[in-house]
């Protein structure tokens, strides 16, 4: 099964860097990187723009799956995923109060001055979610019980709607645009100079969730079994909630608002693994969502849409019938 998801992988990145609104040969590829670049800079740019997308989509596929992961084993929840802590809201009060004041679209932003423009945008985002992963924190250290910290997330998704809905009633017509493009999330709003950065953070951040697979495997059994396993719950939940926060943070800082993988993939490597071992399902969340990502992004890219549909649109018609479908799988109703 990792071999097939890792040929399927391989299968839609290589798709990705072909399929376009403009025809680019594998022979224009190898000339680019390993020989001849004398070529159109137009080829140029299209091809460092889908090297970046495939890349941002692999990690931010990865990146949203094992935090759906890591929240669905801690909150014994299946529905639990980056959105219902309201981190991602949070996320996206940050954008809204930014692009209010930049007053800008983001083509105007990610146009010139790409890196200090883009990187104000997703400091933006990080820093809208700094109030909820404290608050967060701040209840699952004072409570073991994890249906309060899940309703508490569903709240503070409540009040950032509230707070986003007023700074929109308020704000320019531009403004309102640009904040709607960017909730509509994307893989191209990452730069080839910030592609380091955020390739950086990603990976450490997926590296990190691997020193969690004993107490995840523990919190499968009940908060008593991993208790007398020496687990301190309240401490390993507080590091689970934290790293999932950053990760999510991260990821939506520089993606938008991307919905549905971290909820999706995790039931369908669950369905198709019929396994439970986290040592086996955290690299298999990563591959999952990373094809899952890709697959979206190339149906947004065939020649019928023209590149316009926006990932969300994508993820959402893809990512809610096969997520109704699993939810009447009874190998996952007791996750």
């Amino acid at each position: 099964m990792f071999i097939v998801s890792l040929a399927a992988l391989l299968l839609l990145a290589v798709a990705n860097m072909l399929i376009g609104s403009v025809d680019i040969s594998p022979k224009m590829y190898y000339n680019y990187f390993f020989g001849d670049k004398s070529f159109s800079d137009v080829s140029s740019v299209i091809i460092y723009s889908r090297f970046n997308s495939v890349t941002v989509a692999i990690l931010t596929g990865g990146g949203l799956a094992i935090a759906g992961l890591m929240l669905q084993t801690l909150f014994k929840n299946p529905l639990a995923d980056p959105s219902v802590l309201g981190i991602s809201s949070g996320a996206g009060v940050g954008v809204a109060v930014c692009l209010m004041l930049l007053g800008s679209t983001p083509a105007m932003m990610f146009s010139t001055n790409v890196i200090s423009k883009q990187l104000i945008v997703a400091l933006s985002a990080f820093v809208g979610t700094i109030p909820v992963l404290l608050i967060l924190l701040l209840i699952s250290g004072k409570t073991s019980n994890k249906l309060v910290i899940l309703i508490t997330g569903l709240m503070i998704s409540f009040i950032n709607s509230s707070i986003v809905s007023i700074i929109e009633f308020f704000s320019m017509k531009e403004s309102l645009y640009s904040y709607v493009l960017w909730g509509m999330g994307s893989f191209s709003y990452v730069s080839s100079q910030s592609l380091p950065l955020f390739a950086g953070g990603v990976v450490i951040l997926l590296l990190s969730c691997f020193l969690l697979v004993k107490p995840l495997n523990a919190f499968l059994l009940g908060d008593s079994y991993a208790k007398n396993l020496g687990i301190n719950v309240k401490k390993t939940g507080f590091v689970i909630i934290f790293l999932s926060g950053v990760l999510i943070a991260f990821v939506t800082a520089y993606c938008g608002p991307i919905g549905f993988i971290g909820l999706a993939v995790p039931h369908i490597v669950r369905l198709l693994l019929r396994k439970s071992d986290h040592r086996i399902l955290i690299p298999a969340c990563i591959i999952a969502g990373s094809c899952f990502a890709l697959f979206c992004l190339l149906l947004s890219r065939i020649p019928v849409f023209d590149g316009a549909l926006p990932i969300n649109v994508i993820t959402s018609l893809i990512g809610a019938p096969i997520l109704i479908r699993i939810l009447f799988t009874p190998s996952i109703k007791n996750v």
